[in-house]
């Protein structure tokens, strides 16, 4: 299983530790399929482009000579346009009229890292219970409402956010919005569907031990910090699990799930104004404060190095190499970040694949993660290989950066991984339900949508000196802990 550019599809959520609603629905594509990585460690890109027109032209940046191709404005034939409701909702429209589908996605701006540890797991388990019904939807009506019409639905939820999403023939528009709005707005909450709930999602968390990438993750990436919000797993721990109320999930709800910290992503074949008009007859009624713990201490402190080994019966050993790292703070860093990534794990050629995977064939596969959170969160190398071969492994890995700053990059080097990236993001915005997803992101995270033009620019000015600079500061091994899954040998 080789690695690619860090821009995979947007169709599921954004960072590895979400979680997704596992369902059948029909027609719907299968989450992250445009990647072919491990479950819990898919990096999802936040600005995907849509087209461009380029132009070709000599710079000269970082102290190297490139050519690069200089894209057009996003969307130019289909803007989108931004509203915020009398509430303080906010809401991106894109009239799209090629296919006579359309798309609402919900964005909340709530997950695990908005959690106290007591009640870890709860924004997972409020996106369960959203669906089990209102006062006038039954448990499960609106899923066959939705199927019934040809469309289907799904939901995630991760450190940093949740989201709701629902694809279906555009004529229904008026009908789907007035569901979709009554199941965010009006669930019941009932203590049955809780318990019956409460059973599923402590099967997720089983079944998760048996998942190595899964298992490892949970066990390693809380010890990647002495505190700070990402203490936890998403979908929260047998315990916690256990012993959430009613209480606390409404609590929960009505602290974060407000017009302000909300961001309603609509794209498809409608009328923008008419559109809008609805959508304020449908969610216009939300009314309340945003309450976030304010008790929490946001602030991040990494653990000190470490490397650890978690004893399991599995056929390879999996690992991860954890670096700290602050967290990007605009679309220059994000660049850089992306561009680091596709370097060393962008596919076949990239430098870690092609030494460790191809040539030497030391690991099975080799992948990164090097994420954007709200907060700090580590950059990571995973892979797997032979149990035997662990140590040689992590010792390769840091030869071969070593080597990377020594020579610098190849002639070419730096085309290739620009237009990895960049066209990573013309296929990650194939379909109305990715724009929605990338414009209800950006809202959330960086509350504008033209922040996805100024990444795509920044991804052609960043040189090969300033990518080799983040990767001597951030990917050290004096910095690096080491966590690994294997059967005791």
């Amino acid at each position: 299983m080789s690695s690619s550019t860090s821009w995979p599809n947007v169709l599921s959520a954004i960072d590895p530790m979400a979680w997704h609603r596992t369902r059948p629905t029909s027609g719907e594509l299968a989450p992250g399929a445009a990647r072919q990585r491990p479950q819990q460690l898919t990096h999802r890109p936040l600005f995907p482009a849509m087209m461009t027109l380029p132009i070709f032209c000599m710079v000269i940046l970082a102290g190297c000579f490139s050519t690069f191709r200089t894209p057009q404005p996003l969307f130019r034939d289909m803007p989108v346009t931004v509203h915020q409701l009398e509430n303080g909702l906010t809401v991106s429209i894109q009239e799209d009229p090629s296919i006579p589908l359309v798309t609402l996605d919900m964005w909340v701006g709530v997950g695990s890292g908005d959690e106290p540890a007591e009640i870890a797991g709860v924004s997972h388990f409020l996106e369960h219970m959203l669906f089990k019904g209102t006062a006038r939807l039954a448990t499960g009506e609106y899923d066959r409402r939705i199927e019934e019409v040809g469309g289907y639905l799904n939901a995630a939820t991760s450190t940093d956010y949740t989201h709701y999403y629902t694809v279906f023939p555009a004529e229904h528009f008026d009908r789907i919005l007035e569901d979709f709005s009554d199941v965010l707005l009006n669930s019941l909450l009932d203590e049955r569907e809780i318990e019956s709930e409460r059973q599923v999602i402590l099967e997720e968390i089983s079944r998760k031990q048996d998942s190595p990438f899964g298992y490892l993750f949970d066990e390693s990436f809380p010890l990647m910090f002495e505190s700070g919000p990402y203490t936890h797993p998403v979908i929260g721990s047998a315990q916690t699990v256990s012993a959430l109320t009613r209480d606390q999930l409404v609590d929960h709800y009505e602290r974060f799930y407000t017009p302000e910290n909300m961001y309603l992503s609509v794209v498809g074949d409608i009328h923008g104004p008419s559109a809008i008009n609805a959508i304020r007859e449908a969610f216009g009624g939300l009314d309340r404060p945003f309450r976030p713990h304010r008790d929490m201490a946001p602030e991040t402190v990494y653990s000190a190095p470490m490397d650890r080994i978690l004893p399991r019966d599995w056929a390879e050993a999996y690992f991860i190499l954890a670096f700290p790292a602050p967290d990007p703070a605009d679309a220059r860093s994000l660049a850089v970040r992306d561009l680091a990534e596709t370097l060393l794990v962008g596919g076949k050629s990239s430098r870690l694949v092609n030494s460790l995977q191809e040539k030497r064939r030391l690991v099975s596969s080799i992948g990164g993660y090097f994420p954007e959170h709200r907060h700090p969160a580590p950059l990571l190398l995973y892979g797997t290989c032979q149990g035997n071969n662990i140590h040689v492994v992590r010792s390769e890995v840091f030869r071969e950066l070593e080597r990377l700053q020594a020579e610098g990059m190849r002639r070419g080097e730096l085309e290739r991984i620009r237009r990895l990236v960049l066209n990573s993001q013309l296929f990650s915005l194939e379909t109305g339900r990715q724009r929605a997803a990338a414009f209800g992101h950006a809202l959330l995270r960086h509350h504008r949508i033209d922040i996805i033009d100024e990444y795509r620019r920044e991804v052609n000015l960043v040189g090969s000196r300033e990518i080799l600079e983040f990767l001597d500061e951030h990917l050290r091994e004096d910095n690096a802990s080491f966590f690994v899954t294997r059967r005791n040998e």
